[in-house]
This record gives structure tokens, C-alpha cells and sequence, in this order.
């Protein structure tokens, strides 16, 4: 098997390779493995045993998983073995120069920039070319959308309830999609002083 490709499509990565010398026997399939963050190799079963398609469409979510567990920014290394009647041929020579991964940007906890009797101001680290989606509950109620698509690293709530407790998450969505919440932020705010 000669060399097999990888390049990065957005959020998916595509796996090309060109079909060996089948030696007089047709080749009736191929297995494509990728180099998990451990050095191991490990079959992609999504990726087909067709005889005929000669290439393969990953979304980049399914490296950051189990088995493979790679991170953002890490070389994507595969490699791709061909069969026909008499069995599996080498894989082909191991990709060093292929894509790297990119995954949605995972947010870390937003912080309180200011709070005042009825008003809660959110900030956070951005996230390059990406939008922010706020969450927020009071108290032990389900989180609920507050705000979408925001431009801004900060949001604020305002017309809270005093003495209540309120809950905020943050995720990005950009190029590759929403990435996971960050985790929670909670925050109490004071009651007022008696008359």
C-alpha cells in the first residue's frame, strides 16, 4: 500500500489513498487506522471495507473520544491497509504531515465581573472566531437559554431577586460547533438591610 492522506475539511477530517497493486487479485476492501494519544493504532469502523471508495469523512468529535482521545492541535497520524483473497497487505507508510485537530472550544467557568442588589455581570475568556451562548437557573431550577449567538465576552442580568441564588454556563459555538458548558458559576445575591 502507498502513502494515504489527511486534511482537515472544516470540522471533518478526510482520509484519501490510492489503491495498490492488487497482484492479479481484486481488492475487496480496506482498514483505516489512526494513532490514538497512547501511540496505539486503532480501526475506524466508520470509515467502510468498500472496494471501490478510496477515501473517508470523519467529523473531528470522534477523535477527541475514546478510543483515540487526541487534543485540540495535535497531528492526526492513520494509516491504511488494503485486502483481496489472499489477505491483508502492509499498511501503508504512517501520514506524519496530516491534519490537526480541531474540536469545539471547551470554556472554562465564567467569572462574576461585578454584582449589585438586582444584577449579576458575567465575564469570561474568549474563544477565537467564536459566539457565546449564556445559560442560568435560580436556585435549583433546570437551566434555561438566557442569551445566544453574543459577540461579547460579558453578558448581565439585571432585575434580579435579592436572596436568591442564580447558576450560569457558558459554551462557544464556532466553526466546528457549540462545544461543551463550562462548568457552573453560582452566585447569591445579598438581602437587603432591614428597615
Amino acid at each position: 500500500m502507498r502513502s494515504a492522506n489527511t486534511r482537515a475539511e472544516d470540522c471533518s477530517l478526510r482520509i484519501e489513498w490510492t489503491a495498490p497493486d492488487a497482484r492479479g487479485a481484486p481488492i475487496i476492501g480496506y482498514n483505516v487506522e489512526i494513532q490514538g494519544s497512547d501511540e496505539q493504532f486503532y480501526g475506524e469502523e466508520d470509515c467502510g471495507v468498500s472496494s471501490t471508495i478510496q477515501s473517508c469523512v470523519l467529523p473531528m468529535g470522534v477523535l477527541s473520544s475514546e478510543p483515540y482521545l487526541l487534543e485540540e492541535g495535535e497531528l492526526i497520524v492513520i494509516r491504511v491497509s488494503a485486502q483481496n483473497e489472499k489477505g491483508w497487505g502492509l499498511p501503508s507508510q504512517v501520514n506524519p504531515t496530516g491534519a490537526t485537530l480541531r474540536t469545539p472550544h471547551v470554556m472554562q467557568i465564567p467569572e462574576l465581573a461585578s454584582k449589585t442588589d438586582d444584577s449579576i455581570r458575567l465575564r469570561w475568556a474568549r474563544a477565537t472566531g467564536a459566539t457565546y451562548d449564556v445559560w442560568w437557573a435560580v436556585d435549583s431550577a433546570d437551566l434555561t437559554e438566557v442569551a445566544t449567538d453574543l459577540a461579547s465576552a460579558t453578558y448581565e442580568v439585571t432585575g434580579l431577586d435579592q436572596g436568591a441564588t442564580y447558576r450560569f454556563q457558558v459554551r462557544a459555538d464556532g466553526i466546528c460547533g457549540p462545544g461543551p458548558f463550562s462548568p457552573e458559576l453560582t452566585v447569591t445575591l445579598a438581602t437587603g438591610s432591614p428597615a
